[in-house]
């Protein structure tokens, strides 16, 4: 049956019971009218028949009245079951009155076994005295009050954790119950876990990090090291954080950095070598392998891996001069051997062209040896080796 049936019945029934309380009606007035022809037990008849009707059209009134509560509470209690909360009503005492489909589902309980059920039943102990301070606040103050987080006992004893969110219901002023929307958190809590676990092992893998890592935010300001950035400069770590990278870098290479930062603030990454003043005033020696930091395509600052090589540096200067007292010995050696060796040399050949031959042979000898000498000096001058 459609809607425009359904209408054109009812107001056709309606206009019939109209029509009888109007005929009843008239009866009256007829009887009033001829009373004295009318019998005294006909006229109770009528007055009986006239009730009657008043009496059907009001049980009619009755009836569609009830019919249309019916069908206001079937309609809200589909809406309450279609919403993916659960959602529960309970006394001030904590026992259940009301609960939907999306509750039963979260505890694994039946209607029949819901139905009273105390929370202190579905609750852990923490999670139930939490759940009673709560109820308490609301009585007293018949006011909500703020999301929480509890743990549900399910029937099957696996545990749930939700959000509730709850407020009193006032009848006369005065609290008479807690109405309230519990939603599912645990897959929720399960990734905030791990995700917790995971933040709390990469920050030991950073604060066991040998390097010093520094992260600035946009203005160059350190938002965060670890333990060995720290400890290479000297400082607290609450000294660092909210400081200017710019503060503690030597200011020779402060346009260095400027530079640098510009290419972070491009996308791009790099690999410099840097000098930072520690906090005793010394001056250290970084390799910095720093990458820019990005929050919804928005530049948000740095992250540097710092290497301390103060030590290095300080080893290849030490080299770097020794290399080159290397290079002065041998010069000066080369000089003051080579120098006596070839005057002596050429004096041999002009003495040796005045003398007999057998006197020749033997400065021949003195002047083999002394060749011998001069390749010995050549070696050790260029090679760093003794032997001829």
């Amino acid at each position: 049956m459609n809607n425009k049936n359904k209408d054109t019945m009812e107001k056709r029934c309606q206009l019939t019971i109209i029509a009888i309380f109007i005929i009843g009606a008239v009866i009256i007035i007829l009887c009033e009218l001829f009373e004295r022809v009318i019998t005294e037990e006909f006229e109770i008849g009528i007055e009986l028949v006239a009730v009657f009707i008043i009496g059907v059209f009001i049980e009619e009134k009755h009836r569609r009245l009830r019919k249309k509560l019916k069908e206001i509470k079937g309609k809200y209690e589909h809406l309450i079951d279609t919403v993916p909360d659960a959602v529960y009503v309970i006394d001030t005492d904590g026992n259940l009155k009301m609960w939907n489909i999306k509750l039963k589902e979260l505890t694994g309980y039946t209607d029949e076994e819901l139905a009273g059920m105390n929370i202190a039943k579905l609750l852990t102990p923490e999670s139930l005295k939490i759940a009673r301070e709560k109820i308490d606040y609301k009585v007293k103050a018949k006011k909500p009050t703020s999301p929480y987080e509890i743990s549900l006992k399910r029937k099957d004893g696996g545990i749930m954790h939700i959000e509730v969110i709850s407020a009193p219901l006032l009848k006369d002023g005065e609290v008479v119950a807690i109405q309230g929307f519990a939603r599912d958190i645990t897959e929720r809590r399960k990734m905030e876990e791990k995700l917790k676990e995971e933040e709390e092992e990469y920050r030991m893998l950073v604060e066991m990090a040998q390097e010093g890592i520094c992260i600035d935010d946009e203005n160059e300001n350190i938002v965060f090291t670890n333990e060995a950035f720290t400890n290479l400069l000297g400082y607290e770590k609450e000294e660092l954080i909210g400081k200017n990278i710019f503060d503690i870098v030597y200011e020779k290479d402060r346009k260095k950095l400027k530079e640098e930062s510009k290419k972070r603030r491009k996308g791009e990454a790099s690999r410099y070598e840097l000098r930072l003043v520690a906090k005793d005033g010394s001056i250290k020696t970084f390799i910095v392998s720093a990458t820019p930091l990005y929050k919804d395509g928005k530049f948000i600052g740095s992250l540097s891996v710092n290497l301390d090589i103060t030590e290095r540096k300080k080893a290849e200067e030490e080299m770097k001069s020794m290399l080159e007292r290397e290079r002065e010995f041998k010069r000066w050696t080369a000089h003051y051997f080579f120098n006596p060796i070839c005057i002596a040399k050429g004096y041999l050949d002009m003495t040796m062209e005045e003398l007999s031959e057998k006197q020749r042979e033997n400065l021949q000898k003195v002047l083999n040896a002394i060749e011998r000498i001069e390749k010995v000096v050549y070696n050790i001058v260029t090679k760093g080796e003794v032997k001829e």
